[in-house]
């Protein structure tokens, strides 16, 4: 047994040296078993799928220059046609009419009117948001990030994982002369990680855009949508023998 454990520390020294360091470590428990920890980790790096334009209009009848909310709309549908997105791709959200008042007397209805516009093609976002930028009485920013249904990839990365951590196993086992005997627990975690937050980082470029409207230019700011890292790692016990 003491060939064995300084086997095992020479083998330690190894993993850690060439960059495969695991959690690995040696007890006897009361029945005698030998036990190994070890760890398997899988990545994937997922675009998103679609994402949300929030587009929010507004006719404001007190401002003489306020254009109708269909003036608006057919302005935003011109420019989804100049970019080659079906209409659909447009939906409304929410619809809000205000009476406003002055001294009792009418002055007309605040309206407003929110959209979603569905994007699947990044390439001329930039391009796209600052065209409805342009738009009077309108704000525009970018909302949510449809990545779809992570389960089934997390379902995958847990499975490769696992298996990651199992070769981990049985390769310690055979440099100390063991044999795996069976795993006696298995903990997985997964977790989404970006490279930095997309919506956030938006958000601002939105921000820049709206402060300085009359200035920015097309790709003044990068809005480069990256993609997030999806990630799955297993910590296994295991008794040789």
């Amino acid at each position: 047994m003491k060939k064995s454990i300084y086997s095992l520390m020479i083998l330690m020294l190894a993993l850690v040296s060439t960059g495969f360091a695991q959690t690995i470590t040696t007890n006897n428990t009361d029945n005698k078993e030998n036990v190994i920890w070890v760890s398997g980790n899988a990545e994937k790096l997922i675009m998103p799928k679609e994402v949300i334009v929030n587009i929010d209009i507004t006719h404001n009848p007190k401002m003489k220059d306020s254009p109708s909310i269909d003036v608006l709309e057919k302005s935003c549908y011109k420019i989804l046609k100049k970019y080659d997105i079906a209409k659909e791709k447009l939906r409304v959200i929410r619809v809000d009419n205000q009476s406003m008042t002055k001294r009792k007397k009418q002055l007309g209805v605040l309206q407003m009117r929110s959209y979603e516009l569905v994007i699947s093609d990044f390439s001329k976002l930039d391009e796209l948001f600052y065209e409805f930028l342009q738009l009077p009485y309108t704000q525009t920013n970018l909302g949510r990030f449809d990545y779809g249904d992570l389960s089934i990839i997390k379902e995958d990365l847990s499975v490769d994982a696992t298996l990651k951590a199992k070769r981990n196993a049985e390769k310690i086992a055979k440099a100390i002369d063991s044999n795996v005997v069976r795993i006696a627990s298995i903990d997985v975690n997964n977790s989404n990680r970006f490279d930095y937050n997309n919506s956030l980082r938006v958000r601002g470029a939105a921000m820049l855009y709206d402060a300085n409207v009359s200035d920015v230019k097309p790709k003044t700011v990068d809005l480069t949508i990256k993609k997030m890292s999806v990630n799955s790692s297993v910590r296994m016990k295991v008794i040789i023998e």
